[in-house]
């Protein structure tokens, strides 16, 4: 069973060129730079998140703040990403 799992995820990795590769890289590259003007904008204006607590507030979803990457550590690019994906699409799922 754990073998098909691994094939199967060997298998979605693979690019039928070098072009196609390179396109999923700079789509991945634009998100990641999409992700850091949002946090970066939330982190510099105080308006802006007295705004997303009271959203937050409205919509009764947990109130937590965006996260800022930080290039020492290694997961808070992830970490960036998942937290806006929490307040952008999970929460908003639920409405």
């Amino acid at each position: 069973m754990e073998e098909a799992v691994e094939k199967e995820n060997d298998e979605n990795f693979q690019f039928s060129s070098q072009n196609e590769a390179k396109i999923v890289i700079k789509k991945f590259v634009g998100l990641i730079e999409k992700c850091r003007n949002i946090t970066r904008v939330f982190h510099q204006s105080s308006q802006l998140n007295e705004l997303l607590r009271e959203k937050q507030n409205e919509l009764e979803i947990p109130l937590n703040c965006l996260i800022q990457e930080v290039p020492t550590r290694w997961n808070s690019m992830f970490l960036m990403v998942l937290r806006i994906y929490e307040q952008a699409y999970v929460n908003f799922a639920l409405i």
